[in-house]
């Protein structure tokens, strides 16, 4: 079977440093507390927030929402699978959206 080429095909000369511009996406449900640099299994379940810990996980108008309490300030983190492509010599952006 013969291969179909376009003239819109990439080729060496279209091909810029970054390859793709993606999106990882980092679900409030996914994560999880952190304490002196390690995971904390609250109430057993691996360190996943939920609405029983601090900081806590609830649903707002229909999305999620972490609230932490102003005697426990333990840091968060998501584990996430970077991409194969992933350039680590790009700039890296997030986007939070927070609130006092």
């Amino acid at each position: 079977m013969g291969m179909l080429i376009h003239s819109n095909s990439v080729g060496a000369d279209r091909l810029t440093s970054n390859l793709k511009t993606g999106t990882i996406s980092l679900p409030l449900a996914d994560v999880r507390e952190l304490s002196a640099g390690d995971f904390i299994n609250a109430s057993g379940n691996g360190g996943l927030i939920a609405s029983d810990t601090t900081p806590a996980l609830s649903i707002v108008n229909g999305g999620h929402r972490l609230t932490w309490v102003a005697t426990n300030v333990d840091a968060v983190a998501w584990q996430i699978v970077a991409p194969v492509d992933f350039d680590e010599t790009a700039a890296l952006v997030v986007h939070i959206i927070a609130s006092e």
